[in-house]
């Protein structure tokens, strides 16, 4: 229908791809290499979608260690020191096998172009495309998701924002698409905060945590949880498993946290209630 040659499928779960960044760059890297595309798309990092900002923060890893100057971030040469990518003693060289996918990949990645689209929340474009003609291939393509399209107007929440795009286009096109380009050096020289930023975005709404989630049940003392009075948190343990329960008292210290983590795990905010309160980090 979209005249695709084909689609490589991940597997994973929807609403969770922030917790399998890794596998995810992965299987970019997989389809950069394999297929040596010269144009690649990918969602703005500025999307509502928590899945959509986190498929830009995996091309993110992917692309930021790659260096134009032949030399790996470490500071090796690509090279390697073993050209025949054993060591002397005869054990396999892994770092020669490393230096030589990464100059692989910064091939791969030499001259792409990468466009980032919007889907559920407009973008800042610097390119707009006509697609007044392709409408209809757009509604047919939408008309496979009878399912999701009863929960949720998508196709005319796509129509819309393709409207809005053409504002600023002669009378008469009836739809755009809004696009921003981008090149390998913005992934390489930016962090994925800077590269939020320059998109404008707000790296402190639209930042990509990595690592585990904890839902907390809080508890407090004859009062409301609230910002100002949670000074001291202490953990313990919970009989719902990926939870922790924590106790709150006052004090004139930093708030300090205890728990048996081996990761930070920083507290995001409070949802306070008279009894108890949910919040996640």
């Amino acid at each position: 229908m979209l005249g695709l040659a084909g689609a490589d499928h991940l597997g994973l779960p929807d609403g969770e791809l922030d917790r399998h960044l890794e596998t995810a760059e992965r299987g970019l890297r997989r389809a950069l290499l394999s297929q040596r595309p010269d144009l690649l798309l990918v969602p703005s990092p500025l999307e509502v979608s928590p899945d959509h900002r986190a498929t830009f923060h995996a091309l993110h890893r992917l692309l930021a260690p790659i260096r134009e100057d032949g030399v790996a971030e470490d500071g090796a040469a690509e090279d390697g020191a073993a050209e025949d990518g054993a060591a002397e003693d005869g054990a396999p060289d892994n770092g020669a096998a490393d230096n030589r996918s990464a100059a692989a990949l910064r091939e791969a990645a030499a001259g792409l172009q990468i466009l980032v689209y919007e889907i559920n929340q407009p973008a800042y474009p610097d390119l707009l495309v006509d697609i007044s003609d392709q409408l209809p291939r757009l509604e047919e393509a939408m008309a496979c998701y009878p399912s999701q399209q009863r929960r949720h107007d998508y196709l005319g929440a796509a129509r819309g924002l393709r409207h809005f795009r053409t504002l600023t286009l002669p009378p008469g096109t009836e739809a755009a698409e809004g696009y921003r380009r981008l090149a390998l050096a913005d992934f390489t020289t930016r962090s994925p905060a800077q590269l939020v930023a320059h998109l404008g975005g707000a790296p402190e709404v639209h930042e990509v945590r990595e690592g585990p989630r904890l839902s907390v049940v809080v508890r407090t003392r004859a009062r409301q949880a609230t910002a100002p009075h949670a000074r001291r948190v202490t953990c313990s343990s919970s009989p719902f498993p990926g939870t922790a329960t924590l106790e709150f008292s006052r004090s004139r210290h930093s708030t300090e946290t205890s728990c048996p983590s081996s990761e930070s795990l920083p507290l995001a905010h409070f949802l306070p209630s008279s009894s108890v309160s949910w919040s996640s980090t």
